[in-house]
C-alpha cells in the first residue's frame, strides 16, 4: 500500500486512534497492475475485486517482538453510479479543455504541442494531495488541494448539477414526501467493510510458585499466535470499485501493556487485494 503515513502500527493508549492521528493507507490497484502487467492500467474504469486479505506480520527492530497487537478499521471505496461516472468523465473533459489552454513545455500531459510523449490518461487520489502516484495538477486552484481527486470531481459536479434534496426542489427535512438521498453522487456515501487482525508472540501471566496462590509472579510465557482478516464477494461475485481506490484507514487497537516500562512494539500490515478484471468507461 503505496503511503505517506508510518509504515508500521502499535498500539493506542486507551484504544481508540484520534482522528487525524489515525494511520490511513491509499490502496490504488491501477498502479500495482501497471507494473504487473506491464501496460498502463487506467483510473478512469471499474476494477473488479474478488476478496480482500490482510494479516500483521513482526518488525525487527530495537524492541524485538516480545508483546501483541490486535489492531482494527476499514477498508472503503467507491461503487460507480451513473452519477459518479458522469463526474469523473466531466472532470476529464474539463481537464483536457485546459489543457488547450497550455503551452509546450508546461509539463501537462493535455497541453499541445508536446516535446515528450505523455500517458494522457487522467490520475487522481482519494482526497488529497501526493496519495497516488503522477496524480494530474488541477490546474483551477478551485479545489481543495493542487491535484485532481475523486471527493472533490464527486462533490464539484455535485454542486454543478445542484446534486442535492434543496436543489432540486424537494423538502429534506425528513417530513413525508421528502428526499431520501443526500447528494446526486452520494460523494459522502462510501462502502466499507470493517477488520479485526492480530499476532501474539508472548503472553504476560501469572505463574505459580508454590502452593499458596497468592504466592506467584508475573512473567512472560512464549504463546505465539496470530489471526488474519479476509473478505470475499461471495454470491456478489466481485466488489466494483470505481477508479481502483480503496481507502484503508486503522482507529482502534487493544489498550496499553499493563506491564510498567514496556516499549510498545511495532507490527507491519501487509494486505492482497484480489482483481478479476475492469471495465473502462
Amino acid at each position: 500500500m503505496d503511503t505517506l503515513a508510518i509504515n508500521s502500527v502499535n498500539e493506542d493508549n486507551d484504544g481508540e486512534i484520534p482522528s487525524g492521528d489515525n494511520h490511513d493507507w491509499i490502496i490504488d490497484i491501477s498502479t500495482l497492475l501497471s507494473e504487473q502487467l506491464g501496460k498502463q492500467m487506467p483510473m478512469m474504469a471499474t476494477y473488479r475485486v474478488k476478496g480482500i486479505q490482510l494479516s500483521l506480520r513482526n518488525v525487527n527492530d530495537i524492541n524485538d517482538n516480545n508483546y501483541a497487537l490486535n489492531y482494527g478499521g476499514s477498508f472503503q471505496w467507491y461503487v460507480p453510479t451513473k452519477h459518479r461516472i458522469d463526474a469523473l468523465q466531466y472532470a476529464r473533459e474539463f481537464a483536457r479543455e485546459i489543457g488547450d489552454g497550455q503551452t509546450a513545455g508546461t509539463g501537462e500531459p493535455y497541453a499541445n504541442y508536446q516535446g515528450q510523449k505523455y500517458y494522457r490518461g487522467l490520475r487522481f487520489n482519494w482526497d488529497a494531495d501526493d496519495q497516488v502516484f503522477g496524480a494530474f495538477r488541477d490546474n483551477t486552484g478551485l479545489l481543495a488541494g493542487t491535484e485532481w481527486d475523486l471527493f472533490s470531481m464527486l462533490n464539484g459536479y455535485n454542486l454543478v448539477i445542484g446534486g442535492t434534496p434543496s436543489a432540486e426542489g424537494y423538502v429534506s427535512t425528513g417530513s413525508a414526501g421528502s428526499a431520501l438521498w443526500n447528494t446526486r453522487t452520494g460523494v459522502e456515501e462510501v462502502d466499507s467493510v470493517y477488520f479485526n487482525v492480530n499476532y501474539k508472540n508472548a503472553s504476560f501471566v501469572d505463574i505459580p510458585v508454590g502452593l499458596d496462590p497468592a504466592d506467584s509472579r508475573n512473567e512472560w510465557v512464549f504463546d505465539p499466535s496470530f489471526q488474519d482478516w479476509s473478505i470475499d464477494a461471495g454470491a456478489m461475485n466481485h466488489f466494483p470499485v470505481l477508479g481502483g481506490l480503496i481507502h484503508v484507514t486503522g482507529f482502534h487497537s487493544n489498550t496499553d501493556n499493563p506491564r510498567f516500562g514496556e516499549v510498545e512494539d511495532d507490527y507491519y500490515l501487509q494486505c492482497t487485494v484480489i482483481v478479476e478484471g475492469w471495465e473502462e468507461f
